[in-house]
């Protein structure tokens, strides 16, 4: 069951200048059910949200997968039914609260947020130091070499592709650097931050 938010909870809140309101996060099976009940979300099919993907990212907005107790608060679920919450947000650097806690989080918190398999190397044979591609990183996970040549932290960098797309000598590549999982939840489970029976 697929549902596709009226709007961005995060960019209306902060009144987002720079990225579209109207962008809302995709929200699936039972989560998706009670948006469309609450009224703030249509169902959707597939094509629907590959659709609503592709519009995000032409508005450089970032997709990833969340699973959060703080959306378990607000959505009422139990401990027990987390397993069908989930949802994919596509957000903005400047409002959304999962950036701006890797941003201003400790090196534990940030380590909360992992990529899928796909982050950003640096060709330092075309890197040219000038500094455009860090700007861009929705959690600064970018820095400088001596020589001024930019280095990516790997723990960090989600592999979203802003960097990239800021590079005019292209020196930025997103390339697969661990394998996938079988499974979205396994991203969840894979530092015991969950069990998998939801318990606590």
């Amino acid at each position: 069951y697929l549902a596709v938010l009226h709007e961005c909870i995060c960019r209306k809140a902060f009144d987002c200048k720079d990225h579209p309101k109207d962008v809302g996060c995709i929200f699936i099976n039972m989560a998706g059910r009670r948006a469309v009940e609450a009224g703030i979300a249509n169902q959707a099919t597939a094509e629907e949200v590959r659709t609503h993907v592709q519009k995000a990212r032409a508005a450089a907005l970032v997709p990833h997968v969340e699973f959060a107790e703080s959306e378990q608060f607000i959505w009422g679920f139990r401990n027990d039914q987390m397993n069908e919450f989930r949802m994919i947000c596509l957000c903005c650097s400047c409002c959304c609260l999962a950036f701006n806690t890797i941003k201003n989080g400790s090196r534990d918190m940030r380590e909360r947020f992992t990529s899928c398999g796909y982050t950003a190397v640096v060709d330092h044979s075309k890197c040219i130091g000038c500094g455009k591609c860090a700007a861009p990183c929705p959690v600064q996970c970018i820095s400088y070499r001596e020589d001024g040549k930019s280095v990516v932290d790997q723990e960090l960098c989600l592999g979203c592709g802003y960097c990239k797309s800021e590079c005019e000598n292209e020196a930025m590549a997103i390339k697969q650097t661990m394998p996938l999982r079988e499974s979205v939840n396994e991203y969840f489970l894979k530092e015991a931050r969950i069990d998998d029976g939801m318990k606590r």
